[in-house]
């Protein structure tokens, strides 16, 4: 009988452990996962009546036959923006939404604007407030030096020190104002420029893109008569604009590089400080007699080689001066990246490794310094220059180009994938496109519009392509955060990646990868128009009336949380190296710290909406006063910023193709808007809007290089096509 008990006793245990499983086996299948969004989602194709305030629209958007199929089809359509087709302004076209009394979606783009907006005024303070000064101080106290070494030496050493004088009084005069850049009127004090006093200052803006005459004062030198010559037709050469011989170094020159682009045509200073730099940035004392055309190019090359060591010898010895040429170079570094050109800290390695105790340059074999130089290689997408025994190469494999550079460009990684992809490399292709980045950094969207275009036709290129994107994958965390360029770029892929059917459904369907794809394509124009002077290019060798308010529906925020994340590490990280490095004035400061709280509080929304959260009144009534909100990251510049550089339009010129003569232009154009029909947890079908910015690409001649004032000419009378496939979401009349 106890046995049988015990039996009994066993079965009901047994039996309920049964019945606790089923329980939680039911709780599993039946409730989502509480750390899943759990976000409702309306079915495709929508019908345009489900929409709740589909009927406001027509009175404001004028929404036709085929903008409503597109909006049926995916949930949202782009059109051309019904308030001002010509639009340039992110924040005012947030205020107009609101004062139309439309939702407002915010987008993307505008984040992405704005976050272009801290990056250039940042940068464009920095150089015009220290780096000017900076490389002033540089050349100056170089050229004292190459004076003297031309005056205590002889034969090469002599010759040496000669193309130094040439080549530092270039970059001074270049940097000299001239008179036109001279204000004559009424004086300030520059050095109290961060003050209210003198941000209250009445002075009109073109007047203060001068130099005042006490600033004149402190940029002035006299070139040498033994090298007036040469230099002067050098700076003729620059002007000139065109592929000409060097006059100080025999080789051939792209002179069109050094026409002011971007935003350097801002002021006299930046004209000045972009020419300075792009000298700096592009000649090089070359190793190698290659491209050197003269009576004795072998000779050349030991001289230029000299000169380089001469220079070196000088930055090793003088602590001052390195750190002045260590405080452009870091600012650079942080902001855009490293150079891959040999530079000061491989030349001083290599002397060091050179020359035995107690010698001295005069005692310098060259060959035994290139010898020194040949270990150090670049690594391809990484763009490292790296010394190790396994890394050294025969020295007949040196670089034709290879050679020293003051403060050489950067080696980037866009601009190796366009390098990689044309000739020789691919030896059929002369131009590339944007799509080839956006496809290697992972857009399959890229990547099938290049098959549709024919171009994984060529084997070759198909193939280069994947190398590429294999390579790329390969990069980790702290590779994508070397650097804000780099940064930057890993900021797009966030919205290149495909969306999970946790995202809401407009965000799933291949026209939304398309507009995302025109989202990145277009930030990535506006990084390299803001990078143009140290990012090294690849090349194939060769107002409204505000109307009455109705009752506002409930905003949207598209949500991208991952995306937010990544763009507040980059705000903060700009804003602590900065700082860190004395470079940031308070009032930058202010706008970087308000972008991050913006950033922060917008994640937090997207997570809610993924969600299907409720969002708590304070974050509708954020949505609904966005364009405020974004007012916080430019007050503060608002007194001497000029108002172009807020614009949405401008062009970069990305890729030159010296066999026909041409160049790949990227602009970004005017804001349309973007209509996107997006589900509340009540389950209500909401229209909201928001601004897009458009991208465009095309070529041009090299020597007809565009400023973003001739590109906006261009946009108002003769603009460019729009990529094809941007028609899968809008219909732009």
């Amino acid at each position: 009988m106890m046995v049988l008990k015990m039996k009994m006793k066993n079965i009901l245990l047994s039996l309920g452990i049964i019945i606790f499983i089923f329980i939680l086996f039911f709780l599993y299948v039946n409730y989502p996962e509480t750390n899943e969004p759990s976000i409702s989602h309306y079915n495709l194709p929508l019908a345009s009546s489900s929409i709740s305030n589909i009927d406001i629209f027509p009175e404001i958007v004028d929404l036709n036959e085929q903008s409503i199929r597109i909006l049926e089809n995916n949930g949202f359509v782009v059109v051309s923006n019904p308030f001002n087709s010509k639009e340039d302004s992110v924040i005012r076209t947030y205020s107009t939404i609101d004062n139309n009394g439309l939702p407002v979606f915010i987008t993307t783009d505008s984040m992405l604007h704005m976050y272009h907006l801290q990056y250039v005024e940042t940068l464009k303070t920095v150089e015009e407030e220290q780096l000017y000064r900076a490389l002033w101080e540089t050349d100056k106290k170089l050229l004292e030096y190459s004076i003297e070494d031309y005056e205590s030496s002889s034969g090469l050493m002599k010759e040496a020190a000669r193309k130094n004088v040439a080549y530092f009084s270039v970059a001074l005069a270049m940097l000299e104002p001239n008179e036109e850049q001279i204000f004559r009127g009424n004086d300030y004090n520059n050095n109290n420029k961060d003050s209210d006093e003198v941000r209250e200052h009445s002075t009109p803006i073109d007047k203060m893109h001068l130099f005042t005459t006490s600033q004149a004062s402190n940029y002035s030198f006299e070139i040498p008569e033994f090298v007036a010559e040469d230099v002067e037709a050098e700076l003729v050469k620059i002007n000139d604009k065109q592929i000409s011989m060097s006059a100080i170094f025999n080789y051939n020159e792209d002179y069109s590089q050094y026409i002011p682009r971007g935003h350097y045509v801002r002021s006299e200073h930046l004209i000045n400080y972009f020419k300075a730099m792009t000298w700096h940035g592009r000649m090089k004392m070359l190793l190698k007699s290659d491209l050197i055309e003269c009576d004795d190019p072998e000779t050349e090359a030991k001289i230029q080689t000299l000169s380089a060591a001469l220079i070196s010898s000088h930055m090793a010895n003088d602590d001052q001066l390195m750190t002045e040429w260590e405080r452009i170079n870091g600012v650079i570094s942080f902001m855009v990246g490293t150079s891959a050109d040999l530079g000061i800290y491989e030349y001083i390695n290599a002397l060091n490794a050179s020359l035995d105790e107690g010698e001295t340059l005069e005692d310098l074999d060259t060959n035994e310094l290139k010898m020194e130089l040949r270990a150090y290689r670049n690594e391809g997408l990484s763009g490292k220059l790296v010394k190790s025994a396994s890394d050294i190469v025969p020295s007949e494999s040196i670089s034709s180009t290879a050679g020293f550079r003051l403060l050489g460009q950067c080696h980037v990684v866009d601009s190796f994938i366009l390098q990689s992809l044309v000739y020789p490399e691919v030896p059929d292709r002369h131009m590339p496109t944007a799509l080839d980045v956006m496809a290697v950094m992972g857009s399959e969207r890229a990547y099938e519009h290049l098959a549709s275009q024919g171009e994984l036709t060529d084997s070759v290129y198909k193939e280069r392509l994947s190398e590429l994107k294999h390579e790329m994958n390969n990069y980790n965390a702290s590779k994508w955060n070397d650097n804000l360029y780099l940064s930057w770029l890993n900021s797009l892929r966030y919205l290149l990646n495909d969306h999970d059917p946790r995202y809401p459904v407009f965000m799933q369907t291949e026209a939304w990868k398309d507009k995302e794809l025109n989202t990145a394509l277009f930030s990535w124009t506006q990084l390299k128009h803001d990078t143009m002077l140290y990012a090294k290019q690849s090349s194939t060798v060769t107002g409204m009336h505000e109307q009455e308010k109705r009752e506002l529906l409930p905003g949207y925020v598209e949500p991208v949380p991952e995306f937010y994340r990544q763009l507040s590490t980059m705000t903060r990280n700009t804003s602590a190296h900065l700082d860190e490095m004395g470079c940031l004035d308070k009032y930058s400061k202010k706008r970087l710290d308000n972008l991050d709280h913006i950033l922060g509080t917008l994640e937090t929304i997207s997570n809610k909406e993924l969600n299907n959260e409720e969002l708590s009144s304070e974050e509708y009534s954020f949505i609904a006063n966005f364009d405020q909100k974004l007012r916080s990251t430019v007050i503060y510049s608002d007194y001497f910023l000029d108002p172009s550089i807020k614009k949405t339009t401008l062009v970069a010129d990305v890729h030159t193709d010296y066999i026909n003569g041409l160049v790949l232009e990227e602009g970004t154009g005017y804001v349309d808007i973007i209509l996107v029909a997006y589900e509340l947890p009540s389950g209500e079908i909401v229209l909201g809007a928001g601004p897009v910015i458009q991208h465009y690409e095309f070529t041009r001649p090299a020597s007809g290089r565009l400023t973003d004032e001739e590109w906006r000419t261009m946009l108002e009378t003769e603009p460019p096509e729009r990529p094809n496939w941007s028609s899968s979401f809008s219909f732009l009349q």
